[in-house]
């Protein structure tokens, strides 16, 4: 990856005082001998990509899903409004960056570059929107470089679908004016500008759809239908480019090989992978993917029941539809299921880490719900703090086809030629059958209409199993959360995290209830008061009770591994509130240096009055 090097302008090319106008200051760079070749043009943007998230803000995404001993304020329902901006969202600054170089783009005397650079402003530009968009709804539009003394600075909110009109806009010409040279991953190029307005439209758009957001029509569509037609159209037109593919080796395991590769690009990954964030021990560039999965000091993620039973069995039947689903031991529950299951999650007696032929360890206790993580784990090289370095994905084209997919249903417009290139080819991938559009269309799923009750019935069995599709797909890649606000599915976000299930809890030796199969080859067993060891050779212990490795939902009686919870208290009274937490609060402070233009989102007082 190319060095990344930090330009400062100046807001004064020089000083008043100086005797010769005609002269520039040695000790800072001018924008008026600035910006004339593409490589200053290139060192320049270099800031802008530090704005996508890091390699701890996709493996460590934790939401009703994955579960971590401290959970963050936006899960826990504790979010309170912040006094300044500090440490927030509402920061401005990479803003006046981007709009710098479109005002100065155009000082280069190559045009190719030029053009090139103002459509990767365009596209940062779009990418800074949506992410404040989505945290605040409702932001001041700023399309150029302001001053201190400018009015615009506490200026007051726009509506949402005006600046993502304007956000649109800014991927359209991003497209146009950006190269579709795909020689570097780690650079961006028109193709993730179709990536991201896919995902920036199809966010918009459903948000708009299942928060009844009122708008003027656009193109003659209620504004939540121009969205989703627009994020459609956005996918369709990278896919019928035929620049990227499912990487698919044919062998193996596709799934769990496509987060584990040391490099991209320039490597078969890079097939799939649009634009990713490079990390390379070589260069001292390194993640704690690795380590953060596979110590019990960091956080012990875990995936939760609701997670994992969302996943298919390999004939593509509906795991739910069994009548003993809710109790089934570990080993059963993770047989003969859709097979990116083992490649995300620790399968006892199966598992075995990258370039080892010896099946890994399990214990219970080494995640928060006994259902431990593995994508992004790497060798035993790895397992030290800080030391993975495979590169991390920020756009891949099954994201693309998973919103076409989602875009085409919300519409109405899924069908089976829809399926074929989205749904199918991820499952194929994996040796997956086909996705029945009949049957998700007759007969929706039981199981995902009450984990997703807040679903659109003129179409809900094909939403619901796309949404399925793409929890498993995505998962660890920064969109559940989202996901749940843009389909008002926040009180996801309350329910229990329950882990691995007991049938009941062993108190000695000749007492069998805590036992359970975790595989063909070894058991389990939940115990407490005196160890039962020796009962069965090779069996995996768990310590349950208030203080020992882990706590059981219905406490000495048994039954799912709980994290973030007590007996009779499943949830630990986590909320999340309707009316507030869609949204994030505005800082206090900016509020009152805008003098009351800035208002504050609903549901959250600050007690300011103006």
């Amino acid at each position: 990856m190319k060095k990344i090097i930090y330009i400062i302008v100046p807001l004064m090319a020089f000083m008043t005082a100086c005797k010769d106008l005609d002269k520039y200051p040695r000790d800072s760079i001018s924008s008026a001998i600035y910006f004339k070749n593409a490589s200053q043009l290139e060192q320049y943007s270099n800031q802008f990509y530090t704005i996508f998230p890091t390699a701890a803000d996709l493996y460590g995404e934790v939401s009703d899903e994955i579960a971590v001993t401290v959970l963050p304020d936006e899960v826990r329902g504790t979010r309170s409004i912040p006094a300044d901006a500090d440490g927030t969202d509402w920061n401005w600054s990479m803003l006046r960056h981007i709009n710098y170089l479109l005002e100065h783009a155009d000082q280069c005397s190559d045009v190719e570059a030029a053009n090139q650079y103002k459509g990767l402003a365009y596209f940062f530009r779009a990418y800074f929107y949506y992410d404040k968009v989505r945290h605040y709804g409702d932001v001041p539009w700023v399309d150029k470089v302001i001053g201190s003394a400018d009015e615009k600075l506490y200026a007051e909110r726009d509506k949402r679908n005006v600046v993502m009109q304007n956000v649109v806009q800014d991927l359209n010409d991003a497209i146009q004016l950006m190269s579709k040279d795909k020689g570097n991953v780690y650079r961006a190029n028109a193709y993730a500008a179709m990536a991201l307005k896919s995902r920036i439209c199809l966010f918009e758009g459903t948000f708009c759809k299942y928060h009844n957001v009122a708008a003027a029509d656009v193109s003659g569509k209620p504004y939540w239908q121009y969205m989703l037609t627009e994020a459609a159209s956005a996918a369709e037109m990278l896919m019928a480019s035929n620049a990227y593919q499912l990487y698919d080796p044919k062998s193996g395991e596709p799934y769990r090989d496509l987060f584990t590769q040391g490099t991209v690009d320039g490597s078969p990954v890079a097939c799939e992978y649009i634009l990713a964030r490079c990390y390379n021990m070589d260069l001292k560039l390194n993640h704690n993917a690795t380590s953060y999965t596979m110590s019990a000091t960091t956080g012990k993620p875990g995936f939760t029941k609701r997670f994992m039973n969302q996943y298919l069995n390999a004939d593509g039947t509906r795991f739910t539809d069994d009548a003993n689903y809710a109790t089934m031991d570990m080993g059963d529950e993770m047989q003969f299921r859709d097979p990116r299951m083992e490649q995300t999650v620790l399968r006892p007696d199966v598992y075995k880490r990258i370039g080892s032929d010896v099946v890994a360890g399990y214990q219970f206790s080494g995640s928060a719900t006994g259902y431990q993580l593995i994508k992004y784990v790497m060798g035993l090289n790895t397992d030290a703090y800080n030391q993975s370095d495979c590169d991390m994905p920020l756009f891949r084209y099954a994201e693309v086809l998973l919103n076409y997919a989602e875009a085409k249903a919300e519409l109405g417009e899924f069908d089976k030629t829809v399926a074929a290139k989205t749904i199918d080819l991820l499952r194929k991938r994996v040796g997956m059958p086909a996705m029945d559009v009949a049957a998700a269309t007759n007969t929706p799923c039981a199981y995902m209409k009450m984990l997703y009750p807040n679903v659109d019935p003129a179409n809900e069995g094909i939403i619901l199993e796309i949404r399925r599709e793409r929890d498993i797909e995505l998962v660890q890649e920064g969109f559940r959360y989202w996901d749940l606000m843009r389909w008002k599915e926040g009180k996801a976000l309350e329910q229990p995290m329950l882990g691995v299930y007991f049938p009941g809890v062993s108190k000695n030796e000749s007492d069998y209830s805590g036992y359970i199969s975790v595989s063909s080859e070894t058991d389990g067993c939940a115990f407490s008061g005196s160890h039962p060891g020796g009962l069965f050779d090779g069996a995996i212990y768990l310590e349950v009770g208030e203080g020992k490795e882990a706590i059981l939902s219905n406490g000495m009686n048994g039954g799912y591994i709980l994290s973030n919870g007590q007996p009779g208290n499943l949830n630990n009274g986590r909320k999340f509130d309707e009316e507030k937490d869609y949204l994030f609060p505005i800082p206090i402070r900016e509020r009152v240096l805008s003098g009351g233009k800035l208002t504050q989102n609903p549901g959250w007082d600050d007690g300011l009055s103006f």
